[in-house]
């Protein structure tokens, strides 16, 4: 884990209380959603090579590491989940990106990786 992950992770209750999460849809591999907050952070743009549009961007999120207002880690099935992000930052166009991995976790809160 690097400096700034740990240093993420462990202020991510500070950051819910001064920053305002975005409010997302996640959605199980049974097809249930709900809708929680998540702290999103967009790590690559959209490929422009035609070869590599098929690929999404990819995006980490912060959320609530229980089953109401988050997703507990617990629930997460990397084979299916799916939570729906807007597509770039300020953008209102939204897609389902695929759980493809916890990155970090604690009691309080999960880091995922989006794709």
């Amino acid at each position: 884990m690097s400096t700034f992950d740990a240093l993420v992770i462990s202020a991510t209750e500070a950051l819910f209380n001064t920053i305002t999460p975005t409010m997302v849809t996640y959605k199980n591999k049974n097809d249930v959603t709900r809708t929680i907050e998540a702290i999103l952070f967009y790590i690559a743009k959209e490929p422009k090579n035609k070869q590599m549009r098929a690929r999404h961007p990819l995006v980490n999120i912060i959320v609530r590491n229980n089953s109401t207002t988050g997703i507990s880690s617990g629930e997460i099935d990397e084979a299916g989940d799916k939570v729906e992000l807007p597509i770039r930052r300020n953008h209102t166009s939204k897609k389902y990106f695929s759980i493809k991995s916890i990155l970090e976790q604690n009691d309080g809160f999960l880091k995922l990786e989006m794709r």
